[in-house]
């Protein structure tokens, strides 16, 4: 009975002790703004994102025959939030905004976010010169201004700039966890992976190449690159299917990151660069610097796919698997709106973990991560893999730019949802049969 009592007793002092850090250090230190992070493809002219974005749904509705004006219109109210008012029984409920119209001044704070990552007045001369040339694309190209004026109770979603939403989880959670994501890197290291860390901090684990016999190793087929995605325990839950994926003999890499795995070890996220620079740093430490790679990335992982096919090595992938991916039409709201802004349901007990918070609205950058198909490297093949009841990824979005790409595969789990594939064998042999079959088309191309 003693020894119970001194349990919860302890159990109860760390609680306390963690509550104070969450409340008193954690989330006053990550609130804080952060300078904007680079447009990388932009430089001093974001008229050209906005273009790119404006041709994508000119594609679209050419393609569903409807026309692009509305499709603009609803795009853009539906980054503002509907206004919430309290009903008798005190819950909030949303006023219907299918009426609403953002006049000017409403954009205004709308695209000085998602074009400048700032808000209205602390814009430049030449973002005010930039932001007045957007309307004049809207005029001359669409023949559509907006009213002037402003809508005070209609906020817009402005990742970057808008307040965490971070929700106290227990310190039993993170341990439960971190115990978990502990005994997946025991699991690993048994299994032949090395626990292995870059120049600049950049954590994952290795698997050498296994010989198969004197004149075919296991070094002759590409490495697999894998990038989990906001996942509690990081890595753990993918362990099956990677180790169906990559049981062969091939070189496995799999990269972590802290801060998008319910782990007490986040808070210092690593800028881009510094992440697709430690990865080919991996790659040609442990093999060569002329290795050819696969890329496989799995939800939030699409972005670092992204920024890796941004990088001058990005002639060496040769394969990328993208499952559940975000990166694609990220900036159409819907990514946005149901991870990070929706109040309620199983997707919020994730995205309001304070880590995931942090990392998402401080320190990630949705302009440098969308994945346009047309960015694809040329030498590449590409699998993508879609979820049909999918919470997250906008499907029907998603399948409308690939079947405008036939060199594109792609599968569609039908009545599956955001992360099917994690627990889903007959989905890991699906995988496996086409990752292969582009393997062998690599190998005879070279």
């Amino acid at each position: 009975m003693w020894t119970l009592t001194i349990l919860l007793l302890v159990w109860l002092v760390v609680e306390l002790i963690f509550a104070f850090v969450f409340y008193r250090v954690w989330l006053p230190r990550f609130q804080m703004l952060r300078p904007p992070i680079d447009y990388r493809d932009y430089a001093q002219d974001r008229k050209k994102l906005l273009m790119r974005i404006l041709k994508r749904m000119e594609a679209d509705c050419q393609a569903a025959n409807k026309p692009i004006l509305p499709y603009i219109q609803v795009f853009i109210r539906n980054y503002f939030h509907p206004v919430y008012n309290s009903s008798a029984n005190n819950n909030d409920t949303a006023v219907p905004h299918d009426e609403f119209r953002p006049k000017k001044g409403d954009v205004d704070r709308l695209f000085a976010w998602a074009f400048f990552a700032k808000h209205v007045h602390e814009l430049e001369p030449w973002m005010k010169k930039d932001l007045d040339g957007m309307y004049d694309i809207f005029e001359s190209d669409y023949n559509f201004s907006f009213q002037e004026g402003f809508t005070p109770e209609y906020e817009p979603m402005r990742l970057s700039l808008d307040p965490l939403d971070a929700h106290y989880r227990p310190f039993l959670i993170y341990g439960l966890f971190s115990c978990i994501k502990f005994m997946s890197g025991l699991l690993l290291r048994a299994t032949g992976f090395y626990a292995c860390k870059t120049t600049g901090g950049l954590q994952y684990f290795y698997r050498p190449p296994k010989l198969e016999s004197e004149n075919n190793s296991g070094s002759s087929k590409l490495p697999l690159i894998f990038f989990h995605g906001i996942a509690p325990g990081g890595l753990a839950f993918y362990i099956p299917m990677l180790f169906k994926l990559g049981g062969d003999g091939r070189p496995l890499f799999l990269f972590e990151n802290p801060d998008i795995n319910f782990c007490v070890f986040g808070g210092n996220p690593l800028k881009e660069y510094d992440t697709v620079q430690g990865i080919w740093e991996a790659v040609d430490h442990h093999l060569s610097s002329v290795q050819d790679v696969s890329l496989v990335g799995h939800s939030f992982g699409s972005c670092p796919v992204t920024w890796l096919i941004h990088s001058s090595n990005k002639s060496r992938i040769r394969q990328i698997v993208l499952v559940d991916p975000v990166s694609i039409c990220l900036s159409e709201p819907d990514v946005m709106h149901t991870f990070l802004y929706k109040r309620d349901g199983i997707l919020a007990l994730i995205s309001r973990e304070i880590f995931t918070q942090h990392y998402l609205r401080r320190h990630f950058a949705w302009y440098n991560s969308e994945l346009w198909l047309e960015d694809l490297p040329k030498e590449a093949k590409v699998l993508f893999c879609l979820s049909e009841r999918d919470l997250i990824v906008p499907v029907k979005k998603v399948q409308q730019q690939i079947q405008r790409r036939p060199e594109i595969e792609f599968l569609l789990w039908e009545d599956a949802g955001h992360a099917h594939c994690i627990t889903r064998p007959e989905t890991w042999r699906q995988m496996q049969i086409l990752m292969r079959g582009q393997e062998q088309q690599i190998l005879r191309s070279t």
